[in-house]
């Protein structure tokens, strides 16, 4: 049976450890299975997840954790940041995004209409 592919699909993870790449790894072949191409913004172990194939584009946000309790309010706030610059910058390219922060659906979908 034949299907017509979704648009873009954006897909916004915070940097993942290695315990998570599986369950990460299966969104992706599930969103990439209905989409023509994704935007997946995440880092750490979750940087090189199909990172062969070609329809996947992959922009990194590394992530260091800290062990003080302000640096790690610092460097949580940096990483914010880091995702935001990077969201502003690529959120035309994918009609759709989907925000999957801390492995829990925070933001189920978010549509952007493109003018």
């Amino acid at each position: 049976m034949d299907y017509v592919k979704y648009q873009d699909i954006g897909l916004i993870t915070s940097p993942i450890a290695i315990a998570n790449r599986n369950q990460l790894s299966n969104l992706v072949y599930i969103i990439s299975a209905i989409s023509k191409n994704i935007y997946f913004i995440t880092g750490n172990a979750g940087s090189n997840i199909l990172e062969k194939d070609s329809k996947i584009h992959t922009y990194l946000i590394r992530y260091n954790i800290k062990n003080n309790l302000f640096l790690k309010v610092v460097a949580h706030v940096a990483l914010q940041l880091k995702i935001s610059y990077k969201f502003i910058q690529i959120n035309r390219k994918a009609k759709t995004w989907i925000f999957f922060m801390d492995l829990e659906l925070y933001y189920s979908l978010y549509s952007l209409q493109n003018s």
